[in-house]
């Protein structure tokens, strides 16, 4: 009777950004999962510590990682937008000896993003994410946060609809404030923030309260704040233990 047994399963790391290179970045090894991962030359090779009689098993279980991954590379500081491509499974049949199949994965079309100034030759990939667990919440906090980085989205726009989205999510401002282990200082500043009146990038159709214009560092806060939650939120999804987070852990206004 045939053993079917998932050996390795293998994706293609690419960049996104063009200009975001990782032609010279030394192997990366690891655990993401329950699996064992080598990346090198552009190549992540996933091996299961466990047994995976199927390829869509072992598909699933190991990208929701990837993509967690993938997310948390976004989030660094050095906004690196990463994707990992299946292309093939390596399968054997342990009942027949080292007889092997291979599995090809659909072609993946390159899309490149050009946001750098400068290009970048990276010696080192992202590293997995250990504490953060990409979530639905995070999946669209983290578009808003690309959004305001590519410039597609203004930026008292997007602190405006994530801090609706996490009151939404967690019934409310003080609840998201518990959940989060957030001072309700940081979320309040968020919305006040969020509803300046700015003649020139205000959320559009807010014409409350007088005019001014958001200063270049209230505009840097709400992008640090966005990308502190999204950070946050998938820190809870993981379980790990969270401290309190205050005003302190953003930029001084």
């Amino acid at each position: 009777m045939p053993d079917p047994h998932v050996e390795a399963l293998y994706y293609r790391f690419r960049s996104l950004n063009e200009l975001d290179t990782f032609d010279k970045a030394k192997p990366l090894a690891g655990s993401v999962g329950r699996f064992d991962f080598v990346l090198e030359a552009g190549e992540l090779v996933a091996r299961p510590r466990d047994h995976f009689a199927d390829v869509r098993t072992a598909r699933a279980t190991i990208e929701p990682h990837l993509e967690s991954w993938q997310q948390f590379a976004l989030l660094a500081e050095s906004d690196h937008r990463i994707s990992f491509d299946y292309d093939r499974a390596e399968v054997v049949d342990r009942s027949s000896g080292p007889d092997r199949q291979v599995y090809p994965g659909a072609a993946v079309a390159r899309v490149l993003v050009a946001e750098a100034a400068v290009r970048r030759d990276n010696g080192d990939y992202p590293p997995p994410a250990e504490t953060f667990i990409a979530s639905p919440v995070t999946t669209r906090l983290i578009d808003r946060l690309r959004r305001m980085r590519d410039k597609r989205s203004e930026i008292p726009a997007a602190g405006y609809y994530v801090l609706t989205l996490l009151e939404r999510e967690f019934k409310g401002r003080p609840a998201a404030a518990r959940s989060l282990r957030l001072h309700k200082g940081l979320l309040n500043k968020l919305g006040e923030l969020s509803n300046v009146n700015d003649p020139e990038i205000g959320r559009k159709g807010n014409l409350k309260g007088p005019e001014r214009p958001l200063t270049p560092e209230e505009l840097a806060w709400i992008r640090a704040c966005v990308r502190l939650l999204a950070i946050r939120v998938g820190e809870r999804e993981a379980g790990v233990p969270l401290t309190q987070l205050t005003l302190s852990n953003l930029p001084r206004l």
